[in-house]
């Protein structure tokens, strides 16, 4: 589903996050897109409480409600909410893993533009960004 935003442009709403470690960049991502297109004014509270609506599902539900009686969902900057998020939900391991994935990328049948998409996203995720690094 889309909506119009006050500019004009239709945007998708965000994918409802049920606690994939591997879905929350794009999760957040996705949110902040949506509110950039439909809300450049929005506090931050109001980011916070939008992105807390698409948390669903068991292990969601319950950091979600943990976080709102603590009260920081009143207190903390979208900066700082989305470093909670992250310190919860994203992946511990995110620059090793990386490195691991592209010690086994190779391009066999697949178009060169997707090999070398993945390869710059498993280079960005490495932050090994000297050349030397990577020969």
């Amino acid at each position: 589903m889309s909506t119009t935003a006050k500019s004009g442009l239709k945007a998708n709403k965000p994918t409802e996050f049920t606690g994939s470690y591997a879905k929350s960049e794009e999760f957040l991502q996705e949110c902040e897109i949506y509110i950039d297109l439909t809300d450049l004014t929005a506090l931050d509270k109001a980011k916070i409480a939008f992105v807390l609506t698409y948390l669903k599902g068991p292990t969601p539900s319950v950091w979600k409600r943990q976080y709102v009686i603590s009260g920081l969902n009143l207190l903390d900057s979208f900066s700082k909410f989305k470093k909670h998020f992250n310190e919860a939900y994203g992946d511990p391991n995110k620059k090793s893993n990386a490195v691991m994935k592209l010690e086994c990328l190779f391009q066999g049948r697949c178009l060169f533009e997707q090999y070398l998409a993945d390869f710059l996203i498993l280079k960005a995720e490495t932050g090994l960004m000297e050349e030397g690094y990577l020969i």
